[in-house]
Formats: C-alpha cells, sequence, structure tokens
C-alpha cells in the first residue's frame, strides 16, 4: 500500500523522529503495539475510543482527556462500579480529573483486578474504531477485533514506571495514532526534563541514610511488607535503599517476610509507607504491635507517607511526584530552601491531566492527607490513620 509507514516500538529518540504521517490520499500507518503486534490503522479516521485493562483509559487520558471515548469501564464510573471497590478512596488521577465525563459513559465491561479479559458484547455494543487494551495476549487482542470490528492497540508499562522506556515508546506510539504526536512529546520531553533535574540535584550528595519502602500495591492492596529492593526512583534520586543490596531478593515488587523486615529495622534511617499500604499496615499492627519496636525510623520520627504508585496499575504522574518527594526527604533542600511537594504535585498533574487537583486528591479518604511526615506513627496506627 502506497505511503505507508512502518512505526515501530523504539527508543523515543529514533521513535520521535519517525512518527510522521503522510497527509496524502492513503493514510494508514503500521504500528507495533506493546505485545509486538503490527496494527494497520488511518488515524484520520478514529472517531470512537474504548479502553479496557488495568491502566488502559490512563495512558489514552494523558493524550486526549476524555474526548472520543465512547463508553468506560464499571471500575472507572462511579454509578456503575461496586461500593466495595479496591480503589475507593484511592488516587487515581487520570480518573479524578476526568470523572464527571467517565461517569456519564456506558460500560464496556466492569473491569478491575478481579476481571481479566474484556467482556465482548458491551464492547460491541459501544461500535468503536479504536480499543487501548492492557490485556496481554494475542488471542485476546484478536478476539475482540473479531468480535467489534475495531483496531486493537495494546499498552505496555515497565518496572521503572514513568522512567521505563516502554511507557515512553508507547506514549509516542498512541500519540502517533491519535494524530497528538505534539502531546506525546511534550509528556516525554517533560519527564525527560524532570528526571535530569532529579538526577543532578541528588547524584553528587553523599548517600548516608537507608530508605525503607513499604506497601506499595500488586494485585491490590498490600501492607508494609510489600516492598521494591530495585525500586527506580529511588535509584534516580540517588538514595540508598536499604534492601538494595540483600542477594536473597529478586528484583520487583513483593512480599519479604517478618523476620527479614525485622533484621533490617535497625539500619532503616527512613520509612516510607505508600498509602495504598496503610489500612494493611494498620491490620497487621493491630494483630501484632511489636513489628515497629526495632525500626530506627519508628524510633527517631522518620516516617513519611507517599501517595500510591499502583492503583489499578501504575499511577505514572504521581510516581515522578513521589521520586521528587522521595528526594527532597533524603537531600533537604536539594532542589532549593522554597521547595514545596504540594506546588511540585499541582504542577505534574496539570502536565499529565490538565487539572491542579493535589488538594482533592490529599482529602480522599484512603490518602490518609498525603504527603507528609507522621509525628507519632504508632499512635498513627492506633487511631487509624490520624495523624494527631
Amino acid at each position: 500500500m502506497k505511503n505507508k509507514l512502518i512505526l515501530t516500538m523504539l527508543p523515543i529518540v529514533l521513535l520521535s523522529s519517525c512518527a510522521k504521517i503522510d497527509n496524502n490520499e492513503d493514510n494508514t500507518i503500521t504500528v507495533t503495539d506493546g505485545i509486538g503486534r503490527t496494527v494497520s490503522l488511518d488515524p484520520n479516521k478514529i472517531t470512537k475510543v474504548v479502553c479496557v485493562g488495568a491502566g488502559a483509559l490512563r495512558y489514552y487520558s494523558y493524550i486526549e482527556g476524555a474526548k472520543r471515548l465512547v463508553g468506560v469501564e464499571d471500575i472507572d464510573n462511579k454509578s456503575l462500579r461496586s461500593e466495595t471497590s479496591p480503589f475507593s478512596g484511592v488516587a487515581r488521577p487520570y480518573y479524578d480529573a476526568y470523572k464527571d465525563e467517565f461517569d456519564s459513559l456506558p460500560t464496556v465491561g466492569q473491569g478491575g483486578p478481579m476481571h481479566q479479559s474484556p467482556e465482548l458484547e458491551k464492547l460491541a455494543a459501544t461500535s468503536p474504531d479504536l480499543i487501548i487494551s492492557d490485556y496481554e495476549t494475542e488471542e485476546q487482542a484478536s478476539k475482540m477485533e473479531e468480535v467489534t470490528g475495531a483496531k486493537v492497540f495494546t499498552v505496555k508499562y515497565g518496572s521503572k514506571g514513568v522512567f521505563d522506556d516502554n511507557f515512553s515508546t508507547t506514549l509516542i506510539t498512541l500519540g502517533t495514532i491519535l494524530n497528538q504526536s505534539d502531546r506525546a512529546k511534550e509528556l516525554t520531553d517533560y519527564i525527560n526534563e524532570c528526571k535530569e533535574e532529579i538526577i543532578k540535584s541528588t547524584s553528587s550528595l553523599t548517600k548516608e541514610k537507608n530508605v525503607y519502602i513499604g506497601g506499595i500495591g500488586n494485585w491490590g492492596q498490600k501492607d508494609y511488607l510489600s516492598t521494591n529492593p530495585k525500586y527506580y526512583p529511588f535509584q534516580v534520586a540517588n538514595i540508598n535503599n536499604v534492601l538494595g543490596n540483600d542477594n536473597l531478593l529478586t528484583a520487583g515488587v513483593q512480599n519479604i517476610d517478618k523476620e527479614k523486615f525485622a533484621s533490617i529495622g535497625n539500619n532503616i534511617d527512613i520509612m516510607i509507607l505508600d498509602c495504598a499500604g496503610i489500612s494493611k499496615t494498620i491490620e497487621a499492627y493491630k494483630m501484632d504491635s511489636t513489628i515497629f519496636d526495632n525500626v530506627k525510623a519508628i524510633q527517631n520520627n522518620e516516617v513519611y507517607i507517599s501517595l500510591p504508585f499502583n492503583a489499578y496499575y501504575q499511577n505514572i504522574e504521581i510516581d515522578l511526584i513521589n521520586t521528587y518527594y522521595f528526594a527532597s526527604i533524603a537531600y533537604e533542600n536539594c532542589f532549593g530552601s522554597d521547595f514545596n511537594i504540594e506546588t511540585k504535585a499541582d504542577e505534574i498533574l496539570e502536565k499529565f491531566v490538565n487539572k491542579k487537583i493535589y488538594s482533592e486528591l490529599k482529602d480522599m479518604k484512603g490518602q490518609y492527607g498525603g504527603y507528609q511526615k507522621i509525628k507519632d506513627f504508632k499512635k498513627f496506627l492506633e487511631s487509624d490513620g490520624k495523624d494527631e
């Protein structure tokens, strides 16, 4: 087919230079999606879009907000989802920014971590031109195309969150197929600028403090034992992960056992808890009030909480905000004496979801007041998350 452009998931520098669409009679392009499928489509013919699977709608919202959407999963519609949803009161900026628009759309399936296959009849009922999917098999993608007649593009995240090449290349490719290349480049350029700033501000500083991150969500809410020995924001911010040199652990989010946590307690100078894990941590503490007795950070009042990294997959913009926050904790004034995490959070949120909504996020029930140092951690746990 003449003027067909072959676009693959290449590193972002190459991808940016290749992602062009001819404005001739034949505007069909061919892209490679996150699971290696080739997808041919005409960007000018995409008028109706739906997103299915964890994190798919998040990707789309970064590019186009709620435009062209003809349906959402129940998990992204307050009027349809269960009151016992695992994300009630938990920040998901893509949803929190566009919830009024999402809540007015019809269902394309239940969604959520317990539903691992698309609901084909509900998808077909919306007659989409494009389905952006996080379901990871070719069989699922092919079946959706067969039943709906739509093109399916599968997105991909990665272990490095906002800094992962999978995220950048997927975002750039989505920008291409949605005729929004400038918007995608704006975001990826911003991420790169932020990363450079964080590295520049911390790389010459001495790693004096050992930091533990706990409560990271992974297929649901987890308690303080859910951590990551290769946590990439710590690497970007030049922070010493207390578990970073532990050869017994593999990379990635995982649960360590109570004995392992107890063995490192005296080495934890700073402890950070992801908000998504606080309710489970409260439960664990009420079952055994001795679990934090030997943690140096608690004894020295060096416990902090951060907004959730995982909530129906990765909160990309929160991952970036968190990295700034962690650096500012480990290295006081590394961004200057006037640095304010709430101001930085609103800057990043506005860049990704076009709204300054940090005050709304921190006031949500499951966020426990947002970014802060907890003065008395045990009292905080005993009072169900109230730092008084």
